[in-house]
């Protein structure tokens, strides 16, 4: 038993080898599909023609997963992972973003999100696109002084805590 309680391993719902290719040579280095040297030398746009940005990909993932676990969290490190699925996600983005164009946001405005990686962090991110509005992440690792560098260079005017 380590430190932190029983390590649960979680298998990821996709199919990993379709993420990566693997290039020759005894370091296994792992390049992206979209990398011309995984396609004979040629680039690829798209890994599918029906999704092209992250929007879709989001839909895209709903689709096929037939309305799956989308975001998983765990209350504590020992406590068994809860899910919400991609129809409940899809939802909470769009009224997420709705309540944004509420409150005066526009297409293409910039949008700062200062957030710790979780799955609130995703349904900010996805309700932004569903309006066409433009992420900019504020990590909360970059520092105070990195944030505020980060919120002035883009003139953002609003964020999202």
């Amino acid at each position: 038993m380590s430190c932190c309680g029983q390590i649960t391993t979680i298998r990821p719902p996709i199919e990993m080898s379709s993420q990566s290719d693997v290039l020759k040579g005894p370091d296994h280095i792992h390049v992206s599909k979209f990398y011309k040297e995984a396609k004979n030398g040629k680039f690829i746009s798209y890994i599918t023609e029906n999704v092209r940005t992250l929007y879709q990909t989001f839909r895209e993932g709903a689709y096929s997963s037939n309305n799956g676990p989308c975001l998983g969290w765990r209350e504590t490190l020992t406590s068994p992972y809860q899910w919400i699925n991609y129809d409940e996600a899809l939802l909470r983005a769009k009224n997420f973003g709705a309540g944004m164009i509420a409150l005066g946001a526009r297409p293409k405005q910039l949008i700062g999100i200062y957030s710790q990686n979780r799955p609130e962090w995703i349904l900010y991110e996805q309700g932004c696109y569903s309006f066409s509005l433009v992420v900019v992440p504020l990590y909360d690792t970059l520092g105070p002084e990195a944030c505020a560098f980060i919120m002035r260079q883009t003139e953002m005017s609003l964020v999202v805590v």
